[in-house]
């Protein structure tokens, strides 16, 4: 007669014996890939964003050899318990899809290989821009939104006298030209066109606004009315916390006080840290948002930009651009490559990664009529490619930005410069007939052109 405790110890050992067998057939069969983790969006907007793999076990180191992405892309790979991370360096490319396989993936047991893979496509650029009325004609100026390569285009918001504006999340940062010619400040939901208008320190006009990427950040500079009261302020550095009490707060430079500047910006990097050149021409980086002192970088006459990866300024002395190294301090002088066989005067520059490559807008005279042409070139410090110049003469190139992933090159441009006509705005004026061309840099190609200016990607 069997008896319960015999009974039960037969149907443990037998259990016990199939998850054993059950581990060695696992384990023996080699690791499966069971998740994936990625944000299509996020892979454009950041560098340093992660894919990661989940497996069914605990995986072996992975070295970088076994790694293949396509596209190609700058990474580095770890491997924690049963999760292979693959982080990218730089942004990843709108539009792309992207496939990432990773060879020889085995357990901690044996060393039976495995193939993990994992196709996602990243999400296209979404671009915001200003399109101002024709104050001949009056209306609303209008904040339009539109895809890369044009199609759809729709209004976001209109409202008279937009100077500028940003996008932080689901907002805008809309600045706006009074009758009396002093600026407002409203934030307006992209959903439903909530407005919140926002109060000023002090009467005055807004310029130099600038966003933390999505961290919620956003600062500008402020310059009392020529008839406010004391006390009056003169470019003076302002930050506001959009996640928080929407309170505006001047920045404290390393000495602890508010600090009046001539240019500064976020850098680019997913940070809160700020780039601050003062009216007495010295350099620092500020997070507005943290107590901790900022760094004092030494004396420049200027700073332009920044890398996409936010470890590079571009910077200037009375000879010429340099580029200074976050990272040691170390400069070097930049020097603009001929251009069709000329040596060029060099203009503003965008760098594009971490080397040498950049986006600059250079000069070159022309013996034959005694003018200087604009061109727009990628230059890599050997040789320069040119992007965009205009060949009838008549154009004339207002400005250039580079997307945040280094993709796209967009050029504002004045079609017709010697019948153009001035907006009329006492802050940030442009030609009635103002156009932006947005070009791939890597094959030099425009893929659309709209009216208008200001882009944001």
């Amino acid at each position: 007669m069997v008896t319960f405790p015999r009974l039960f110890g037969t149907i443990v050992g037998v259990l016990v014996v199939l998850c054993a067998v059950f581990v060695f057939l696992t384990s023996s069969q080699g690791p499966r890939l069971s998740e994936v983790s990625i944000s299509s969006r996020q892979v454009v907007e950041l560098p340093n964003q992660q894919l990661r793999f989940f497996a069914n076990q605990p995986i072996a180191q992975v070295d970088e050899e076994q790694v293949t992405i396509t596209p190609e892309a700058d990474f580095s790979v770890a491997t924690d318990g049963d999760i292979i991370s693959v982080q990218f360096d730089e942004r990843l490319r709108y539009g792309a899809e992207y496939t990432v396989t990773i060879d020889g993936v085995t357990n901690t047991f044996t060393d039976t290989a495995t193939t993990f893979e994992h196709r996602f496509d990243t999400v296209d650029a979404e671009l915001y821009y200003l399109d101002r009325a024709d104050p001949a004609v009056g209306g609303d100026d209008v904040i339009m939104t539109s895809g890369i390569r044009g199609g759809s285009r729709s209004v976001v918001y209109s409202a008279p006298g937009i100077q500028d504006f940003e996008v932080v999340g689901g907002l805008l940062v809309v600045v706006s030209l009074e009758e009396d010619r002093t600026s407002s400040m409203q934030l307006v939901s992209i959903d439903d066109l909530t407005v919140e208008n926002i109060v000023l320190p002090v009467r005055g006009t807004i310029d130099r606004l600038d966003v933390a990427g999505d961290t919620g950040l956003m600062g500008f500079t402020l310059t009392s009315a020529i008839d406010a009261p004391e006390p009056r302020v003169n470019q003076l550095l302002y930050w506001m916390d959009l996640t928080g009490s929407h309170t505006v707060e001047p920045v404290l430079g390393i000495d602890g006080q508010p600090i009046e500047v001539m240019e500064w910006f976020f850098l680019p990097d997913g940070s809160t840290t700020a780039v601050v050149h003062g009216d007495d021409l010295a350099l620092s980086l500020i997070d507005p948002a943290s107590d901790t002192p900022g760094i004092p970088l030494g004396q420049y006459d200027g700073v332009e930009s920044a890398s996409p990866d936010g470890t590079t300024l571009v910077v200037s002395d009375i000879y010429s651009r340099l580029t200074l190294s976050l990272a040691d301090g170390t400069e070097e002088r930049i020097i603009a490559a001929p251009v069709e066989g000329q040596a060029p005067a060099g203009g503003d520059v965008q760098l594009l990664g971490e080397g040498a490559e950049r986006i600059q807008q250079v000069a070159v005279l022309d013996e034959e009529t005694g003018r200087f042409q604009s061109y727009i070139v990628a230059d890599d410090g050997d040789a320069a490619r040119v992007l965009y110049t205009s060949d009838d003469g008549r154009a004339s190139i207002y400005g250039f930005a580079v997307s945040p992933n280094s993709q796209y090159l967009s050029v504002e441009i004045t079609p017709d410069a010697a019948s153009s006509v001035s907006d009329g705005y006492a802050m940030d004026p442009v030609t009635t007939t103002v156009t932006t061309v947005v070009i791939d840099i890597e094959s030099g190609q425009v893929v659309s052109s709209f009216d208008g200016f200001s882009l944001v990607w």
